[in-house]
């Protein structure tokens, strides 16, 4: 009985050891180690495209009516990029889910890449007249089109944005490395990225960003767009995890958080700060040791405009002076700061250094002379000390406010935000800025502190129905 059944299963056996080695040696073909080619090193950007997801929920939705060119920002058909990543599959491209992409500051340039894993560069070729050159002792073959140079192989295509050499910059990047390594986006991320700012040219690093290191994944959601982060650096430093309270629903630009002992120290590297500093020192001082290690909580809601009035003397038809009424109008901020201290003592002696400097009025309920709009200071009970505008509503002081575990926590809403309809809000201090914010509903920021650095979410809702990664791609170019 055995002899009957060995010699079935040894042609079995033999013919799936014959598939699996075909198929293998298929697959080799394709992801040889001799043919990777790694990003290279020293990029100040790296990252992966999600092409493959991005193509399912965005380039063929009935939104943008099959027009991917708009992801781009680029309204012509003739854009290489555009039409290669909108047909993806026409010129062989595989790991539609891992498009890798980076950028790189040198010298003479900065230089944008995206590369391309291939099945073959059949269509390529017929598609693109290309020149054949040699390189590391293998045949490649080049091309170039208005948005930059092409390089590829039978396996690799290389994408390089039009630059001062970029030719030069291409081939130099086209290098083989069988020790390559790639890690594959999850079917949640469409976009994913790091910034290393190591490699930026100092004269473009911004003190705060000195040799740190932003991480980025644009997840898939078709509500809002969500991003979740991750920062190494200094700036870390400033803040302190801390339990910091959330808003209520109906408030326009909202701000908390708790900054900690080191973080003047790390702010006087600002050079605009250090200047103001030196300037008046001892009133940053007194402001700072009441800031630190304390809950900061800014609330603003825009402006309104009031009205006034006021007589003036004036001579009449008889030659006689009467006093005439005249009104007039002026823009107030509405706003609410509340700061959080150890105790009443320290509340009060911040309070009276306030007084001394002619900054509050020395009689309850304090003025803030300081500014041409009507507000005022006062010390509740939570030994806070709140300055608000009179035309802010109070706070919810009731014991139902949530609470989050964080280091900062910012909140946007500009619905609530009164005025961005009136064109003389532009002139007022943030006003261009917050304008900036119309066509978007609610954005949410949360900071989170842990020992190696900051990690949070970035949460962005707009206000009309088109995919939220198509908006946020317009409202950044605006």
């Amino acid at each position: 009985m055995r002899k009957k059944y060995f010699l079935p299963a040894l042609l079995i056996t033999l013919l799936l050891s014959y598939l699996f080695y075909r198929s293998c040696k298929r697959d080799t073909l394709v992801i040889a180690p001799a043919d990777y080619i790694s990003i290279p090193d020293s990029c100040w950007l790296y990252g992966s495209i999600n092409l493959e997801k991005i193509r399912k929920e965005i380039a063929w939705s009935t939104l943008l009516n099959g027009n991917f060119e708009k992801l781009f920002q680029h309204d012509s058909t003739a854009n290489t990029l555009a039409t290669i990543l909108k047909s993806p599959d026409i010129y062989s491209i595989i790991e539609q889910n891992n498009i890798r992409c980076f950028s790189r500051c040198e010298s003479t340039a900065d230089y944008f890449g995206i590369l391309f894993r291939l099945n073959n560069a059949n269509t390529i070729k017929q598609v693109f007249k290309s020149d054949s050159i040699t390189l590391q002792n293998k045949q490649v073959y080049t091309f170039r089109t208005k948005e930059g140079f092409w390089l590829y192989n039978t396996y690799n295509l290389l994408f390089v944005s039009a630059a001062n050499q970029d030719s030069v910059a291409a081939c130099r990047f086209f290098r083989y490395n069988p020790h390559a390594t790639e890690s594959l986006l999850s079917d949640s991320v469409l976009l994913s990225g790091t910034i290393r700012t190591a490699y930026i040219p100092d004269s473009l690093r911004h003190p705060l960003l000195d040799s740190t290191e932003v991480s980025l994944a644009v997840k898939s959601n078709s509500n809002e767009l969500e991003i979740d982060w991750t920062y190494i650096g200094i700036a870390a430093d400033i803040f302190n995890q801390t339990t910091l309270p959330l808003p209520e629903s109906n408030i326009g630009v909202y701000c908390t958080s708790s900054l900690a002992d080191s973080s003047f120290a790390i702010l006087q590297k600002v050079p605009a700060y250090s200047s103001n500093y030196l300037k008046q020192q001892a009133l940053f001082d007194q402001v700072l040791s009441a800031v630190k290690n304390n809950i900061l909580t800014i609330e603003f809601n825009g402006w309104k405009k009031m009205k006034d009035s006021y007589y003036v003397s004036t001579m009449n038809e008889e030659f006689e002076m009467v006093l005439q009424k005249k009104d007039t109008h002026f823009i107030e901020p509405v706003f609410r700061v509340e700061l959080k201290q150890k105790s009443e003592q320290a509340a009060q002696t911040f309070l009276k250094y306030l007084q001394r400097q002619g900054l509050v009025s020395k009689n309850a309920p304090f003025k803030m002379i300081y500014g041409n709009f009507d507000s005022e200071l006062q010390i509740n009970k939570k030994n806070s000390i709140v300055i608000q505008n009179k035309h802010k509503t109070e706070l919810n002081t009731l014991a139902d406010i949530k609470n989050i575990d964080a280091a900062c926590f910012v909140q946007i809403q500009p619905q609530y935000i009164t005025g961005l309809s009136d064109r003389t809000i532009s002139k007022q201090p943030w006003g261009g800025t917050i304008q900036h914010f119309e066509n978007i509903k609610k954005v949410t920021f949360l900071a989170k502190k842990n020992k190696n650095g900051l990690s949070g979410n970035v949460q962005i809702k707009f206000n009309t129905e088109e995919h939220p990664l198509i908006q946020c791609m317009q409202w950044i170019k605006k």
